[in-house]
């Protein structure tokens, strides 16, 4: 049934069964545009998890070109890019993903923060990875990640004074 590939795609729960899940719905058939993009982006979550990256990319244009509205296709797509370290074609997924909405928005908000973080952006990495956690308080791997961050407060510059006109 469909919530069941829905569930092994985003728990990661027995991932090898739900791969064949999503393999056979695809081929059977019958689905419509909406079904079979949701479909590719769990396949496409699944593959990822066996590191099967380029085929997970695969999968996730192919969810996106039968619908180009469902943010999880995009933010998917991003991780995929992510790891192929194409970043920032996956900032910009991610970031239409968040856009569009998700189903899950913390995670979309820690991917960008894993994006931004690899790019170099590390304040806006921190603010996201704080955002993620904002919206879940308890995601382990936002908060686990900003414990490598150091927050330095600098005390603002002194206003100089201006120059006297005087004699």
């Amino acid at each position: 049934n469909r919530p069941a590939r829905g569930r092994f795609a985003r728990r990661g729960i027995d991932t090898r069964e739900g791969l064949a899940l999503c393999n056979e719905a695809l081929e059977d058939g019958g689905m419509n545009a909406k079904d079979i993009a949701a479909t590719h982006v769990n396949r496409g979550v699944l593959l990822d998890t066996f590191a099967r990256y380029s085929e997970a990319l695969a999968d996730l244009n192919k969810s996106i070109e039968f619908n180009p509205e469902l943010g999880d296709g995009y933010l998917n797509r991003g991780v995929s890019l992510i790891r192929l370290k194409r970043l920032d074609e996956a900032f910009a997924d991610v970031q239409k993903g968040i856009a569009l909405g998700v189903s899950v928005p913390e995670i979309g908000y820690y991917d960008r923060a894993v994006a931004e973080e690899l790019m170099g952006r590390i304040k806006d990495a921190y603010y996201d990875y704080k955002k993620c956690l904002e919206i879940a308080p308890g995601y382990t791997p936002a908060s686990d990640a900003l414990k490598y961050f150091t927050v330095t407060i600098v005390p603002a510059k002194p206003k100089t004074a201006p120059p006297s006109g005087g004699t």
